[in-house]
């Protein structure tokens, strides 16, 4: 479906996917006349898949509850890099 650009609903999607860990990306898509809800979100690599279970369950029953047209929600990980103290030396060096 087509993109729903509604940058206050977007907004407050970042916020609820906040919650899990850093949003990387949300989009919302028509479907009909209903919206559907797609999220992309950075995480801990340290999460359990128990612990990301239980936060996205929660996350999905407060982004549906934002906006009435909201069918479905797909929250999507991806592990959040690790910051390293020094740069990583070329290879080809």
């Amino acid at each position: 479906g087509a993109l729903y650009k509604d940058p206050a609903l977007e907004d407050k999607i970042r916020e609820a996917a906040a919650e899990l860990g850093r949003p990387i990306d949300v989009k919302i898509r028509r479907a009909g006349s209903f919206l559907v809800v797609y999220s992309l979100v950075a995480v801990s690599p340290d999460m359990t898949v128990g612990r990301l279970h239980v936060l996205r369950t929660k996350a999905i029953k407060t982004i549906s509850k934002l906006h009435p047209l909201i069918v479905h929600v797909d929250i999507k990980f991806v592990p959040r890099r690790k910051e390293y103290k020094r740069p990583i030396k070329s290879r080809h060096a």
